[in-house]
């Protein structure tokens, strides 16, 4: 397993929660909230999601009241006008990991985790407007 970077995290509320106004927010600013899992996302969460959940299943549940905690670079919350990213001060990031065969020296593999380190290096995206 190699580390590829580290991305700060983001609480994720409803747009009418009394926090989704602030610029940041600290885990003590959540310590009262009942954080729901998103599948396939690293989080925190009070209660594990289950199986027959997606994560536009937790979205409309943020939108009507619920607090998610979601990697930054997630950014499929901000596609669902009823609900607002804050990022999170004085909590550990995730970190974004790969994980191949012990051993494998694979050519592709060494570009695919290069490639990754850079896309991370670069939180501002703005490597997603170069063309090929």
């Amino acid at each position: 397993m190699d580390v590829l970077y580290d991305e700060p995290r983001v609480a994720v509320l409803p747009a009418f929660h009394p926090l989704a106004g602030r610029a940041s927010l600290t885990a003590g600013d959540l310590a009262d909230e009942d954080l729901v899992a998103c599948t396939s996302s690293p989080t925190m969460w009070s209660t594990p999601p289950g199986p027959e959940d997606t994560f536009e299943d937790k979205l409309e549940l943020i939108a009507s009241g619920a607090v998610a905690v979601l990697p930054a670079g997630d950014r499929r919350s901000t596609l669902h006008p009823g609900v607002a990213t804050i990022p999170i001060t004085g909590i550990e990031p995730c970190q974004v990991v790969a994980v191949t065969r012990a051993g494998d020296r694979s050519s592709l593999i060494a570009a695919f985790k290069n490639a990754a380190r850079a896309w991370g290096a670069n939180p501002e995206g703005e490597h997603r407007a170069r063309t090929a």
